[in-house]
């Protein structure tokens, strides 16, 4: 690794507690529509169980698991993009992404939303 890496990795590692709390607020706030689609997506209207309603950052531990993080190589003011990817039960076979820089949630989606460098590239020349 360079020390260029190794410096916007260690950022993550003394970061990642600050990013956790943001981006799991931003994945509650976005988690009615998730649940939404899932519903109107499978036509599922009598087992609510599968997808339980969410009201805290601590109960999304009960449909969503951290697999993967990604630091980017890309950067902004020094900064990495991150990318968190989890497996979650609305989507199995996709997941759940979210794109991070510093303070900012990029973007929330499909487990490919953390590891595309374009959306991250996109963001640092906008």
């Amino acid at each position: 690794m360079r020390a260029d890496e190794i410096a916007l990795t260690t950022w993550v590692r003394d970061n990642h507690e600050m990013q956790k709390h943001l981006l799991l607020n931003a994945v509650l706030e976005a988690y009615p529509e998730f649940r939404h689609q899932f519903f109107e997506d499978y036509n599922i209207k009598e087992n609510q169980d599968d997808l339980p309603m969410v009201t805290s950052a601590d109960g999304l531990s009960k449909v969503i698991a951290l697999e993967e993080i990604f630091v980017h190589q890309i950067s902004k003011d020094g900064l990495p993009y991150v990318g968190y990817q989890f497996s979650c039960d609305w989507d199995e076979e996709h997941g759940l992404g979210v794109l991070m820089h510093h303070k900012r949630v990029i973007e929330i989606g499909g487990a490919d939303c953390a590891f595309t460098l374009w959306v991250a590239e996109r963001d640092r020349d906008s």
